[in-house]
């Protein structure tokens, strides 16, 4: 039933979405029922996001890869787009429910989304900056947390930046490193 509403091409939030519904869907709706407190619902999304982007750890078949039959930067591009509206149809909802009940939070509401949209690009570009197919990373786990914790810890303004600028060098490596790929 996910494949309804979501694309054959993002395979990736199928497979995330099938194996963590069980929990993402109450914590989603958790973070609807209290969107009226300050932070909570925020700290649930981040939950959700980081469970979401935590998915891109497993490299599909290079066949799949080679599907897009595009360039290195159109499929990067591609595949960030799509899955952010994916992501923005998800949050938003919470982040406007959460600044009418708090609107002298505005600022951070509307931070927040740029900064999630930067943890699932550092989670894709990560992903494709190693990738191997069929491979399911281990090591990449650790950087990854690292970044999201920065994402929760976002409220301090001078962190915001980092998954931004993290996401940024793993795009220039994914891009570089998907060429062997996609163009033998």
């Amino acid at each position: 039933k996910i494949a309804r509403f979501i694309s054959p091409k993002d395979f990736e939030l199928i497979s995330i979405f099938r194996k963590s519904f069980i929990y993402i869907i109450p914590i989603y709706l958790l973070a609807l029922a209290f969107s009226w407190f300050r932070f909570f619902p925020l700290v649930l999304i981040w939950l959700v996001v980081t469970s979401i982007s935590s998915g891109y750890l497993e490299c599909e078949p290079l066949n799949i890869l080679k599907e897009s039959a595009v360039s290195p930067e159109q499929f990067l591009k591609q595949k960030f787009i799509r899955h952010s509206k994916y992501l923005l149809v998800f949050i938003i909802p919470i982040v406007i429910i959460n600044t009418i009940f708090n609107p002298e939070f505005w600022l951070l509401n509307l931070l927040f989304i740029p900064t999630q949209l930067a943890v699932l690009a550092c989670s894709i570009f990560l992903k494709y900056s190693n990738y191997e197919p069929n491979l399911k990373f281990v090591s990449n786990n650790l950087l990854f947390g690292l970044v999201a914790l920065i994402a929760l810890i976002g409220i301090v303004p001078y962190l915001l930046p980092i998954p931004l600028l993290i996401s940024m060098a793993f795009y220039s490596k994914a891009k570089q490193h998907l060429y062997k790929y996609l163009h033998d």
